[in-house]
């Protein structure tokens, strides 16, 4: 037999595949086997089970699977779906997105076990709020409709959306809770549509409706001087329908305003008798006006009242008297000017404005002329109360023999300075001091009251009366600068006279002296303030200097110092 080397190899190989095939067919079998031993789902729980999610928004929910005995199953497939698919969709992942408001349940299914989550669909938050139109204008009275669209992040448009309006100021543009805007009054106003806390606004302007033609009544009309009225207007659009005056400007002329005048708020006055046109104009276009002709005439007064009618004038007092003017119609006119005149110029005179002044003392008489209309009245001119009087200085001093000069200062009512007022003056020491006419003469030392009285008003001063102060000492007997008196004979004395001077050189009595001695055991000194002598006596043999100085009122020692020298001798044959 022969042998074929190669069989043996082709034998292996082939025993090797089969080998692999089932191993392979041993694996699929254990796998299907383990697979058909895996626990069956006893319950699915979602996570989360109850869940809010906007529309057009997403949430994503997991299920987990448990067998019989609470374990977890892994590795399985677990099936997602919506049984309100128009309110919510699910994917198979589990990502939940919200198609309408409402609720949906999320199914989840595994074998026979099936788990629940309850989805509820809340509307779509906008993140902003388009208005249309955004910018509009608008005449009075006119109406347009706003629409405002919520929008989403990506811009688009979300619908079921509650929407709030509101005007920032009604009084130019109102709204209407459904978005209509009506025009009011001219100005400016914002309007802002509001859903879910976020707003859009538009601007809206309103301007008047055009005046197409003014008409004024009535087309004439007369006043007299300081009447007023105010014509009657007619606007009327360019369709000639009729326009509210209200809140609406007109410029108003006068072609005569010295005869007629008109207030910017139309209001006709009438100045001076003659005639004017008036003139209405719209202010946008001049062109668009009316008028009325006024005729202006003067008033008649048929009575005139003067006031005060009682009472007195001060003397030299101003005073301004008023006039009432009526016409036949016992109706005030004003503006008219009267003639004033008085019937007593010296006593009193007015001026043309009615100021009248009191002149001298009497009863003046006035009157005031208007037309064929006149008033008079009569006042008593009196003077005006004394109510102070004040002397000036209220305290003075004068020397003896001299004057000083007082001042009287007397005061109204009015707390005027007075000097027509004849001044009463007295003392009261007329020993100490005399007054005349306000000049108060010093006749002794001391004090007076000095008084000034006007019309039973009283002032007082204090005036005091000073010595003449001493200028200097003089000698009568100029030899007298040197006495020699005996210190022995009995009684002996010198006296040597002396005269006291004040500065104009006049003699001056009844003084006291201050006498200083160099020596006052020489001599003893004596002074007699009437007589003037100074009497010297002897006492002891040698030489003294005297110093004479006058005595002050005040005690203290007054004018120059005059000096003399005693020289006392001894008598011969005397004993020491």
């Amino acid at each position: 037999m022969r042998v074929i080397p190669f069989a043996p190899r082709r034998i292996h190989r082939s025993r090797a595949a089969w080998l692999a095939l089932a191993a392979s067919a041993l694996l699929l079998s254990a796998c299907r086997d383990l697979v058909r031993r895996s626990p069956e789902a006893e319950s699915i729980t979602l996570t989360p089970n109850a869940f809010d999610v906007p529309v057009n928004g997403s949430v994503r929910v997991t299920g987990t699977a448990f067998d019989r005995n609470n374990n977890t199953i892994a590795g399985r497939t677990i099936r997602f779906s919506s049984e309100t698919p128009a309110v919510a969709t699910v994917t198979a992942d589990g990502l939940v997105i919200g198609v309408a408001p409402g609720q949906a349940i999320i199914a989840a299914t595994l074998d026979d076990a099936r788990g629940q989550a309850i989805a509820t669909v809340i509307p779509e938050v906008p993140a902003s709020v388009q208005v249309s139109p955004s910018t509009v204008t608008l005449r009075r009275t006119n109406v347009r409709q706003f629409t405002a669209t919520p929008r989403n992040a990506s811009g688009a448009p979300i619908t079921g959306q509650t929407i709030t309006w509101q005007s920032s100021n009604s009084a130019v543009a109102s709204v209407s809770p459904t978005g209509e805007v009506t025009a009011v009054a001219p100005g400016a106003a914002t309007i802002t549509a509001t859903s879910a806390s976020i707003s859009g606004t538009a601007a809206v302007t309103v301007t008047e409706i055009p005046i197409g033609s003014v008409t004024l009544a009535p087309e004439t009309r007369s006043l007299q001087v300081n009447e007023s009225f105010i014509p009657t207007v007619t606007l009327r659009d360019t369709a000639s329908n009729v326009l509210s005056t209200l809140g609406r400007t007109l410029t108003w002329t006068s072609s005569n305003e010295i005869a007629a005048t008109v207030s910017t708020t139309g209001v006709v006055t009438g100045r001076r008798a003659g005639s004017a046109r008036i003139t209405a104009a719209s202010p946008d276009n001049p062109a668009i006006s009316g008028s009325t002709d006024v005729s202006v005439t003067e008033r008649t007064v048929t009575t005139v009242v003067i006031t005060p009618r009682s009472g007195s004038l001060r003397l030299g007092v101003p005073r301004q008297l008023a006039v009432a003017l009526l016409d036949a119609a016992n109706e005030p006119v004003t503006g008219r000017a009267v003639t004033w005149v008085s019937l007593t110029p010296t006593i009193a005179t007015i001026t043309a404005t009615g100021i009248v002044t009191g002149n001298e003392l009497g009863t003046a008489r006035i009157v005031a002329r208007i037309d064929q209309a006149a008033d008079t009245v009569q006042f008593t001119v009196t003077r005006i109360p004394i109510t102070s009087v004040t002397i000036s200085p209220t305290q003075a001093s004068v020397l003896q023999g001299q004057t000083v000069t007082l001042t009287a200062v007397v005061r109204d009512s009015a707390g005027t300075e007075v000097t027509d007022r004849p001044v009463s003056w007295s003392t009261g020491n007329p020993l100490v001091a005399t007054v005349n006419n306000g000049v108060v003469s010093g006749v002794s030392t001391g004090t007076a009251s000095i008084s000034a009285t006007v019309e039973e008003r009283t002032g007082t001063a204090s005036v005091t009366v000073l010595r003449i102060p001493v200028d200097s000492i003089r000698l009568i007997n100029p030899a007298d600068s040197v006495v020699t008196v005996s210190d022995t004979l009995p009684n002996q004395v010198r006296q040597v006279q002396l005269e006291l001077l004040d500065t104009d050189g006049n003699t001056l009595s009844n003084r006291d002296l201050i006498i200083t001695s160099s020596n006052p055991t020489a001599a003893e000194v004596t002074w007699s303030p009437v007589t003037r002598i100074l009497t010297v006596r002897g006492l002891r043999s040698g030489t003294t200097q005297l110093s004479l100085r006058a005595l002050g009122s005040n005690s203290l020692p007054e004018g120059k110092t005059t000096r003399l020298t005693i020289v006392v001798t001894r008598q011969t044959g005397a004993s020491p």
